[in-house]
C-alpha cells in the first residue's frame, strides 16, 4: 500500500514532468481473440460494404474513395468485457497503401455506440505500432475494439496486426 503522502508526491512530480504513466501488469489477461491474425480472420468482422481478409498475417481491407465518416468503413471485434475503474492498454500495428486515416476505438458495440477510448492516427506504408491507455468508466460485456478507416478522398488499403487489449 502506498501512503497518501507518497502518492501525492508522485502525482505532484508527474504534474511537474507533464506525464503520468499508466502501466498494465505483464501478466494481464488478453481480451482480443486472434489479435495476431493467425491464419484466419476468426473473431473479426467488417461492416457490410467492406470485405476483410488475412494477407501476409495481417487483417486487410480495401477502403473505397469518397466515404465521409471514419465509421463508414469498420473492421472490429465484439463481445469484449470491461470493468469500471480498470486500466487498459490498446496496442496494434497498422499500415496503409497509400497512407490513410485510422480511428481505433474501444466502445459500446450497440446503440448509442458510446466510445470509451480512441486513438486517431495515420496508417503509413510499411506499418507502425501504436498504443494508448485508458481507464474504463463502465462495466459491461458488450464492448468492441474497432478500426474506423473511412473518410479518405482516395482509395487505400488498410492492414492491421498484433491487436491487443489488456
Amino acid at each position: 500500500m502506498i501512503k497518501a503522502s507518497k502518492l501525492s508526491a508522485a502525482v505532484a512530480h508527474a504534474a511537474v514532468v507533464g506525464t503520468l504513466l499508466i502501466t498494465v501488469p505483464a501478466g494481464a489477461a488478453e481480451l482480443v481473440k486472434n489479435g495476431g491474425m493467425n491464419g484466419s480472420a476468426n473473431w473479426w468482422w467488417t461492416e457490410a460494404t467492406t470485405k476483410g481478409a488475412v494477407e501476409n498475417g495481417q487483417l486487410c481491407a480495401d477502403v473505397p474513395a469518397g466515404t465521409v465518416n471514419p465509421w463508414d468503413v469498420i473492421l472490429g471485434q465484439n463481445d469484449i468485457s470491461l470493468q469500471q475503474g480498470q486500466q487498459y492498454k490498446l496496442s496494434f500495428k497498422a499500415s496503409g497503401d497509400p497512407s490513410g486515416p485510422v480511428r481505433a476505438i474501444v466502445g459500446l458495440q450497440v446503440p448509442p455506440y458510446t466510445t470509451y477510448f480512441e486513438l486517431k492516427r495515420t496508417a503509413p506504408p510499411g506499418g507502425k505500432s501504436f498504443s494508448g491507455t485508458f481507464t474504463s468508466p463502465v462495466t459491461l460485456s458488450n464492448a468492441q475494439v474497432a478500426f474506423q478507416v473511412g473518410g479518405a478522398s482516395k482509395p487505400w488499403k488498410f492492414c492491421v496486426d498484433n491487436v491487443s487489449l489488456q
